[in-house]
């Protein structure tokens, strides 16, 4: 199997879940080939590609799919992995506002309904795959009380500024091991913790 196919199942896996391999398979007994190559080039190429993160490469998606305003379907699958990279409600609807200046009104208005019907029936993945949205998650379970901690990969790095003297869990915390450590510090201080995130990076 080509080095292509197998990077491109795993990137569709991270965008579309589930959706993605259900339009695989509704392909499989009619073009397979043309699966082949919307895993292989569109993904395998195109979304491995560096530069732009998952979440952008699908605001992109999304906003070209608006504006051709014949796209329904996939529009709607890419909404949908708009959703599962981590982008919020808020920012996929402000692109589609943004549609109605370039592409106009009917298309704007369709590609709204079209996230409304994807929003009131979106699931969130049983475990997200996206980096953006696997930090999305590990956060909100962090402040629930209740941190993922299989989400950790030996690859995370955590800096968390302040004076050891005053905050002893300040400092650099690399791998899953020290940021456990990290996390356990915290519990045992006995210390609410808070956030207030007003901004995420995925790159």
């Amino acid at each position: 199997m080509h080095y292509e196919h197998l990077s491109g199942w795993k990137k569709l896996k991270e965008v579309d879940d589930q959706a993605g391999e259900r339009v695989m398979a509704s392909l499989s007994d009619i073009a397979p080939d043309l699966g082949r190559y919307i895993i292989e080039f569109a993904f395998g190429e195109i979304y491995s590609r560096p530069g732009l993160s998952l979440a952008q490469r699908e605001l992109a998606t999304v906003a070209m799919l608006a504006a051709m305003g014949n796209a329904a379907p996939q529009l709607k699958v890419h909404l949908e992995a708009a959703l599962n990279v981590g982008l919020s409600r808020e920012e996929i609807i402000e692109v589609l506002i943004q549609t109605a200046v370039y592409a106009g009104f009917p298309a704007a208005l369709n590609a709204v309904f079209a996230a409304k019907e994807v929003f009131a029936h979106y699931q969130v993945p049983e475990r997200p795959l996206a980096p953006l949205a696997v930090a999305k998650a590990f956060i909100a379970g962090f402040i629930a009380g209740q941190p993922p901690l299989d989400y950790l990969s030996e690859a995370i790095i955590w800096h968390i500024p302040g004076d050891r003297h005053i905050v002893p869990w300040a400092g650099l915390w690399q791998g899953s091991t020290e940021v456990e450590q990290c996390l356990q510090q915290i519990a045992a201080a006995g210390h609410a913790t808070q956030f207030v995130i007003d901004r995420w990076y995925d790159g």
